[in-house]
């Protein structure tokens, strides 16, 4: 059986800690967890589901061979919504601005690697339908609890901005928990600059 893959922008380290302990104190204001269980703050670009390490391989190659022709930009996310891509997963998330620039980069992606996905997994939307955003709190918040932070974050509206010049690849372990594998691909370079075993998650203890 394969390993599930995803392809995300991962915020740079002091903007990624800030958010990082904001999922944190709202996971615990709101009884949940599941968004701190796999990954640091993301934004996920491609979702590629379970593939084989044959299909990895291709995968690896196109990503290289898509970043070396991306330019660095500037990601913007802001305001406050309470479902995901769609009405079936609700939880907490931060909208991300699809600006041109992250629009050609996630079609890139999802064009190019349609021939190494396992088209199973239907929740993450693309092309059109994409909508970036940042998850705080995931599809695991009560509907009591969602209400409870509907109506206590009616008015708040977090803003963010930062520079990306890479993407990651993560593969999860067979059984879905942690640690994580990932690649980084800085723009520009047509290679993989860093790989290492890495532990995305948050000590929820």
């Amino acid at each position: 059986m394969g390993k599930t893959h995803i392809v995300m922008i991962i915020p740079p380290k002091l903007l990624a800690d800030e958010l990082g302990s904001l999922m944190l104190k709202l996971n615990s204001q709101y009884h949940t967890s599941k968004a701190l269980m796999y990954y640091k703050p993301h934004v996920t670009l491609k979702s590629l589901g379970k593939i084989s390490d044959e299909k990895f391989k291709g995968t690896s190659g196109e990503i290289c061979c898509i970043t070396e022709n991306i330019e660095p930009f500037s990601l913007t996310m802001e305001g406050l919504r309470f479902y995901g891509s769609n009405e079936n997963f609700p939880g907490i998330y931060i909208p991300v601005q699809k600006s041109p620039e992250l629009v050609e980069l996630h079609t890139k992606l999802a064009t190019g690697l349609k021939p190494y996905s396992d088209n199973k997994d239907r929740s993450y939307k693309e092309f059109e339908n994409w909508n970036p955003h940042l998850t705080l709190v995931g599809d695991d918040i009560s509907s009591e609890s969602l209400e409870k932070a509907k109506r206590e974050l009616h008015n708040v509206n977090y803003s963010y901005s930062f520079p990306v010049d890479k993407i990651t690849l993560v593969r999860h372990t067979e059984e879905r928990v942690l640690p994580c594998f990932y690649w980084e691909m800085h723009f520009g370079l047509g290679k993989i600059s860093y790989t290492k075993i890495c532990d995305f998650g948050f000590s929820v203890g």
